[in-house]
């Protein structure tokens, strides 16, 4: 294996098993062999910290009907902030944690499982049951979700009854969550539905299982017939192969390559069934093949809004001083944390590149590296999400980064202008260096001191097309 190669497959390695590479990671691992690094990232992986910022509880029933209209205003206002701060801190973590495998797949599910409620005491306990489970068995994960409160209020499980049964959630439960569109007939849904009365939360948002309302008769599901409740659907759901065909394309799509390679899904989807589900053993396969690594899978995928700043955080050592700055960004390159426009979460790939992200991830890196004016027209993050902002000069100010430059620059002290070029190209884009003209960089590296050429270079290579991708 050729030294560049090894490195472009570390490099491609870190971008799609975390979010990129930090500085003093890379000076450890660049040269490391990448089928050892995947060792290295599952152990960091077992880890687990959830995010605790949160720790009210939710109103019960009787204090919630007791308060006035002000007091009411007041706790929606708070709930706004409350979700902020919630969002700066999985953001902070996504770019510090050790345990990138387990961030990344708890970013992965967060999609997967799009909700949208603003309850946020809900919102935390339902990111750290993502993040207890992303690594598990899918079965449980599943179960999990499907239990979750947020969830079930989300989709409105919470007016599932037997007199009158709502099919919105156990309709989810299949098209987005296991089985997707076509492998299940109108009927399943409606069956489905009746298994799932009763499914609730209390007040204070914790499950429970409200017997006078579930439907306790016989139910016909997916060829199966018997006096089926929520549980047993999703262990027949489980039965399915399709279950793992369809939860295998998924992860592929976003770990490999968003055209998907039939041939390796049904090999993967496979083992995946074989092992009951087993989320660590099908991502270890993935990252141990030599499929993974293969040139063509190597920035095939355009960087969400989300990989897009946490690298550039990781890349730089930067931290936002405050959370105004951070959640506007988000808004701007249209995706929001917490936030998802849909049931169906985020879209993909070229949906984040239009005219307007486009030339946000353009200006984005200059306002952040030098404090420049960001004076960019915000817009809305996709259909179904109200919150667009307008983004304007003053934006800079409320941005408030802070980069740790002394570690970049004691490591380029002793190298040449040429060396620094050819380090940043490895470092910051998952491209060989020779496709980057480096004559070009030279004349637009601008500076009166070394330290601000390296800071230029950064911002420079950032703005590049190959540094949208991963």
């Amino acid at each position: 294996m050729k030294d560049n190669d090894n490195l472009l497959q570390v490099k491609h390695l870190l971008l799609r098993a975390g979010f990129g590479p930090d500085l003093a990671e890379w000076e450890k691992v660049k040269n490391k062999n990448p089928h050892s690094l995947v060792d290295q990232m599952i152990h960091n992986a077992k880890k687990i910290n959830g995010l605790g910022v949160l720790s009210d509880s939710l109103p019960s029933k009787s204090e919630f009907m007791n308060m006035n209209r002000e007091e009411k205003e007041e706790m929606v206002k708070n709930s706004r902030q409350k979700l902020k701060t919630l969002n700066a801190a999985w953001i902070s973590q996504m770019a510090n944690s050790s345990a990138q495998l387990r961030e990344k797949m708890t970013f992965f599910w967060h999609d997967h499982f799009a909700c949208r409620i603003n309850q946020t005491m809900l919102v935390q306990k339902q990111n750290n049951t993502l993040r207890m489970h992303a690594l598990g068995k899918f079965g449980d994960l599943l179960l999990a979700i499907s239990k979750d409160p947020a969830m079930l209020r989300f989709l409105n499980n919470q007016q599932n009854k037997k007199a009158h049964p709502n099919e919105n959630f156990a309709r989810e439960v299949l098209e987005l969550f296991t089985l997707g569109r076509g492998n299940y007939t109108e009927k399943d849904i409606s069956e489905a539905a009746r298994a799932f009365t009763g499914w609730s939360s209390t007040a204070e948002g914790e499950f429970i299982f409200r017997q006078r309302l579930h439907d306790f008769g016989t139910k016909e599901f997916l060829g199966k017939r018997g006096n089926f409740n929520g549980e047993d659907i999703l262990n027949i759901i489980l039965e399915q192969k399709q279950t793992a065909r369809f939860i295998t394309q998924k992860i592929y799509r976003f770990m490999v390559n968003p055209e998907i390679d039939e041939t390796m899904v049904e090999k993967w989807a496979r083992d995946f069934y074989e092992s009951e589900y087993d989320i660590l053993a099908l991502l270890e396969k993935i990252f141990q093949s030599d499929h993974f690594y293969l040139p063509a899978n190597m920035g095939s995928r355009i960087k969400s809004p989300i990989e897009y700043l946490v690298g550039i955080m990781r890349a730089l050592n930067l931290q936002f001083e405050d959370e105004d700055g951070l959640i506007a960004l988000q808004k701007l390159l249209g995706q929001t944390l917490f936030m998802p426009p849909n049931v169906a979460g985020w879209p993909e790939e070229t949906s984040w590149i239009d005219s307007s992200s486009m030339m946000a991830r353009l200006k984005i890196p200059q306002a952040l590296i030098f404090s420049s004016e960001l004076n960019l027209q915000g817009k809305s993050s996709f259909s179904g999400n109200e919150d667009g902002i307008v983004v304007n000069k003053h934006l800079a100010n409320k941005l408030n980064a802070t980069i740790r430059w002394e570690g970049m620059m004691s490591l380029m002290a002793k190298k040449s202008d040429e060396e620094v070029i050819e380090w940043q190209q490895d470092y910051l884009l998952q491209s060989p260096s020779s496709l980057v003209d480096k004559g070009l960089l030279r004349e637009f590296v601008g500076g009166n001191t070394r330290e601000d050429k390296i800071k230029m270079l950064c911002m420079r290579l950032m703005t590049t097309p190959e540094f949208q991708l991963c």
